[in-house]
């Protein structure tokens, strides 16, 4: 379980990305979309992973809805998988959470849960902007309705630096696993942004063998992330009765 939540975050973490002529060149757009300011969104988004490793398969959906504000800072986050829902507010002095298998709501020191307050606190969102800065050329521009698109497309020929990007996804969502190789048979890639240049919506489809830890996995992912209310989420607090009730998490 510990391994396919591994893999699950690595494609999430890939993700927190009419075809015609434009006037705004490639780099404006990219430099734009990195000086953005985002204090605040709502997300809504399915990844559909399937694993193969030795013949030993595994098929998960996840659906997750997130809602962040930076001032004050706090972070709903829902995630609805097989196994249950789980559902998480983060706040600067505590998480809360309640897991399927508990029955009701607990607590623990937000700085305890440093791999949910990343991600609550939209960092995952700057680590993939930050690939645009360092893999611009890689990336594709095309004006579509009302913003634009960023695309990266990968196969089995990826040379050198499009590996680095691929692994570099890999690295940063998975900190606690070496990957020690990475094949490529499908990597697509796309964000679109605004007119604004806020992010829309991140599309990924893949299909990768990974070998961490002397074990290669076959993973087949499509992940679809919406983004709305960029910078307009209006202010909301942690439940009442969630607060009152939590149990604190004994160590």
């Amino acid at each position: 379980m510990k391994k396919f939540l591994f893999f699950v975050v690595a494609a999430t973490a890939m993700v927190l990305s009419a075809c015609g002529s434009t006037t705004v060149s490639k780099e404006d757009v990219v430099s734009k979309a990195l000086n953005a300011d985002i204090n605040s969104a709502e997300v809504n988004g399915k990844i559909d992973v399937k694993l193969d490793s030795n013949g030993e398969k595994l098929d998960q959906s996840v659906n997750l809805e997130m809602t962040y504000s930076q001032e004050p800072f706090l972070t709903y986050l829902k995630m609805g998988t097989v196994e249950g829902d789980m559902e998480i507010y983060i706040d600067k002095d505590n998480t809360y959470l309640l897991l399927p298998e508990m029955p009701s709501w607990v607590k623990t020191p937000t700085n305890d849960t440093a791999e949910f307050s990343e991600l609550a606190a939209g960092q995952s969102i700057e680590e993939d902007l930050d690939k645009l800065r360092k893999f611009e050329e890689l990336f594709e521009l095309e004006s579509v309705e009302d913003g634009y698109s960023l695309k990266v497309n990968l196969a089995e020929d990826a040379n050198e630096e499009e590996f680095a990007l691929v692994k570099e996804v890999l690295k940063d969502s998975v900190q606690e696993i070496e990957v020690e190789d990475v094949k490529i048979h499908t990597f697509d890639y796309i964000l679109t942004l605004d007119k604004e240049y806020l992010l829309k919506s991140a599309v990924a489809k893949m299909d990768i063998d990974v070998t961490a830890e002397g074990e290669t996995v076959n993973m087949i992912t499509a992940v679809d992330v919406k983004y709305s209310n960029v910078n307009k989420v209006k202010e909301f607090k942690v439940p009442a009765e969630v607060v009152e009730n939590a149990a604190e998490i004994a160590e």
